[in-house]
């Protein structure tokens, strides 16, 4: 049995068992720790505080714990928080009808989790389609922590045909096939910055700056900082070139009124089309810096080899289908994507369905998936969209996003009520 429904009253009930059962202290620590890094690097809050916002909603629910003797509801009763006590609620929830042996288990892997967010995006995964079955109506198991065989796949949905669904979930960052990844970006950025002072002064209009590196950002230290300050030289002359090491750097001019308000910019976010369009560059590491004299500074940073998200993707379910599942049952891959939200899902599940238009990339890994023979006990791929909190009526939010489901119908392990399963 899984939790599916929460009334915003139980949440310091929740947090209170939750902290017994798990240990207030490991959010504490990580929390302590992330905070350290920020003021290190105040590129990386945004950042981190995404990364980790389970730890940080749980360490503020121990603040005001500690501080009231009990989490006062108005604090608790915002969206920001749900995910968080979510979380809680269906750990416990396992836990309680788990043995001693498994909820042990359980508890560990949550607190290695706390300290490696990918780990803990795998486990909200899980937790996300374990929902999913439950509210179906069906009963759904753990095999890896039931010790069941050989089987390590994360679910088990036991009832849906005679011989149960084997659940496999994959939590894809935006990371995720990358030469650039977000945090390494963000370390330069702050480098970077730190030799923009003559910049800052002096600038008074627009100016794209793209910084394309051979491969991957350099690891040593020495070789990051001259490449930061290489960049900055060229910025001043207002040049483009190519630096020994092959990196390129490219740079043109737009006007400053393009971008709008630096304020704007940052209660928002940025423009990820009007970005692109001026860096001429789709969908990379960008940062937008106002500076003294009035003017504009969009760097961006891209490798030279490109980003191969589909592909690493499928590599990786690929080899979860060949050696996480049994083969002697059917099987089903839930790939959540955390960079991606609803509604750029539902746009690429909308040209893929409109008559004329050319299937997306996204259409066309997974037809090259499902057609291999050696996959034949694969039944589908379901792709979730990053979920957010959405008022459905006054009083009630719901917490669900947006799928997009690919059945094999073809399949000798085809079962009809695989069919609609999303839907």
């Amino acid at each position: 049995m899984i939790v599916t429904e929460l009334h915003v009253e139980e949440i310091p009930e929740i947090y209170r068992r939750f902290a017994i059962a798990i240990g207030d202290q490991h959010w504490k620590r990580r929390v302590i720790a992330l905070k350290n890094e920020i003021r290190g690097n105040r590129f990386l809050a945004s950042y981190l505080h995404d990364e980790n916002s389970i730890a940080f909603t749980l360490d503020r629910f121990r603040e005001l714990n500690e501080k009231y003797g009990a989490i006062p509801l108005q604090a608790a009763a915002t969206h920001n928080t749900f995910p968080a006590v979510s979380f809680a609620a269906q750990v416990l929830s396992i836990i309680k009808n788990s043995n001693a042996t498994h909820a042990e288990k359980l508890k560990r892997r949550i607190h290695g989790a706390f300290n490696k967010p990918e780990d803990l995006r795998a486990l909200q995964l899980e937790l996300t389609a374990a929902t999913h079955f439950h509210r179906r109506g069906y009963k759904v198991s753990w095999p890896e922590m039931n010790e069941s065989g050989a089987l390590t796949v994360d679910l088990l949905i036991e009832d849906i045909c005679p011989n149960g669904l084997e659940v496999e979930c994959k939590a894809i960052t935006p990371n995720k096939g990358r030469k650039v990844h977000r945090r390494d970006a963000l370390e330069f950025h702050s480098l970077l910055n730190s030799h923009l002072t003559p910049v800052n002064r002096s600038l008074r209009n627009g100016l794209s700056v793209v910084l394309t590196i051979a491969g991957r950002l350099p690891s040593n230290h020495k070789q990051l900082t001259e490449l930061a300050k290489s960049t900055v030289r060229q910025i001043m002359m207002n040049q483009s070139t190519t630096l020994p090491d092959g990196s390129d750097i490219r740079i043109t001019e737009f006007p400053v009124e393009a971008i709008g308000d630096l304020q704007s910019i940052r209660a928002h976010g940025l423009d990820r089309k009007l970005i692109d369009k001026i860096t001429a560059t789709d969908n990379r590491e960008s940062m937008v810096i106002g500076t003294r004299a009035g003017g504009r500074l969009i760097f961006t940073i891209q490798s030279s080899n490109n980003d191969h998200l589909l592909t690493s993707v499928f590599d990786t379910v690929s080899d979860s289908a060949k050696r996480q599942c049994s083969g002697k049952r059917p099987a089903m891959f839930v790939v959540g994507f955390t960079g991606i939200d609803s509604s750029e899902l539902l746009s690429i599940a909308e040209q893929d369905n409109t008559l004329g238009e050319n299937p997306t990339a996204l259409r066309l890994a997974v037809s090259k998936f499902l057609s291999s023979s050696e996959r034949d006990h694969v039944v589908g791929v379901g792709f979730l969209g990053k979920s957010s909190a959405t008022p459905i009526q006054h009083g009630i939010t719901d917490t669900g996003g947006t799928a997009y489901y690919f059945p094999k119908l073809e399949s000798p392990f085809w079962d009809d009520r695989f069919s609609g399963l999303f839907s």
